[in-house]
């Protein structure tokens, strides 16, 4: 669930800084969950408004380095819009046995990268520890409930409502505090950053 830009307050703040779906696209996988939460079990789908790309995990920081990382992204060249589409069902390490079940995301994915690499150069300059695998941009639908594998038939069930969104363009970054909480994260805009 999202909500509305607040003041920041003091303290830490679980922070990560991504790219929303338009309303459609939303509304799509919305549609597409509720059907595999029907018919799936073992599998921890996520909330319809928590749907994202996530380009960087800060983790818990200090308002202080969220100032700073803000004032860095908005001095920042952001690269411009970037043409996205997304599709197809996935897991890491793979769907059998999920962590985490994705659809993928296409595109203009070099693009991403490279503001991926920007957002990535302004975090690490303000103390964020900088992340060094391979950027896989996806749109998490799920998370294994345990570290079995999936049931055959909630393999079938996922397998057969397929995922396809058209393409949009990307035209701006949130930068996102997240609050954990018994049904779910709460994600609440702190800055956006027209690219």
């Amino acid at each position: 669930m999202f909500r509305t830009m607040p003041h920041i307050s003091s303290g830490t703040l679980r922070t990560f800084i991504c790219i929303k779906l338009p309303e459609e696209h939303t509304a799509a996988l919305a549609k597409w969950l509720s059907a595999v939460r029907r018919t799936t079990v073992g599998v921890r789908w996520v909330l319809p408004g928590t749907i994202h790309i996530t380009l960087k995990f800060c983790g818990e920081i200090t308002r202080t380095t969220v100032d700073k990382i803000s004032g860095m992204l908005s001095q920042e060249n952001l690269g411009g819009k970037i043409k996205i589409s997304a599709g197809g069902v996935g897991g890491f390490p793979n769907l059998n046995n999920p962590r985490v079940i994705w659809t993928s995301v296409d595109g203009e994915v070099d693009k991403l990268e490279i503001l991926r690499q920007k957002i990535e150069k302004c975090t690490s300059m303000c103390g964020v520890p900088s992340e060094y695998k391979k950027f896989s941009p996806h749109i998490t639908l799920g998370r294994n409930n345990s570290d079995r594998p999936l049931s055959p038939e909630t393999l079938r069930q996922i397998k057969i409502t397929g995922i396809s969104l058209p393409e949009w363009e990307a035209e701006e970054i949130i930068f996102m505090k997240s609050v954990l909480g018994r049904g779910g994260p709460t994600y609440t805009p702190l800055k956006k950053f027209v690219l």
